[in-house]
């Protein structure tokens, strides 16, 4: 058995060698093909080196982010609204008694704890 264990522990310690070993070689022969040549990199090396195209890609990017957020934030607050209100529903079938939490259909403190 000490001898498959020992085995195991030498395949696993040289495996992320080789792989890491492997990764470096196709980035040398990456870039040794591209050497001296008009590639695609250049051009969009080029392209995004004009400052109106950054911009317009700054612009985009950071629109769409600031446009997702909203979206997510509007579908959280609709998803907890549909969920609270069967929660509530069961919670005072258990305890009629039960007070609440004062918190808004949407999840978020109430305006008048803050």
């Amino acid at each position: 058995m000490r001898i498959v264990d020992g085995g195991f522990e030498t395949l696993r310690t040289l495996i992320p060698w080789v792989g890491g070993f492997g990764i470096a070689y196709m980035g040398y022969r990456s870039i040794d093909a591209l050497a001296g040549k008009i590639t695609v990199a250049s051009f969009l090396f080029q392209l995004f080196a004009n400052r109106w195209f950054a911009w317009l890609v700054t612009v985009l990017f950071g629109g769409g982010g600031t446009v997702y957020g909203w979206r997510q934030k509007r579908l959280r607050h609709a998803v907890t609204a549909r969920l609270t209100k069967r929660t509530a529903e069961l919670e005072l079938k258990l305890d009629p008694n039960r007070s609440s939490s004062s918190l808004t259909t949407h999840g978020e403190t109430n305006s008048r704890d803050v």
